[in-house]
């Protein structure tokens, strides 16, 4: 695929808890060059509504963190 279609455009992932996976996503797209062509980047929190509020600053830490150390 020609990275020239994610210029500006916005990625999504869904995943169902905090897991390697989300880790080997983002590493993936990293590797490609895809994140720093992306405008955003929306990543929704595992166990939607479930989730209680006081773990969301836990799980956005976590993935911010990973993205902040691995922008590269």
């Amino acid at each position: 695929m020609d990275r020239a279609v994610w210029l500006s455009a916005v990625a999504m992932t869904a995943v169902s808890k905090m897991s390697p996976r989300l880790a080997r996503w983002l590493r993936s797209y990293g590797v490609q060059k895809i994140l720093e062509r992306v405008a955003a980047i929306l990543v929704s929190r595992p166990g939607g509504h479930q989730l209680p509020v006081a773990e969301h600053k836990d799980y956005d830490d976590a993935v911010l963190g990973w993205c902040g150390t691995n922008s590269g």
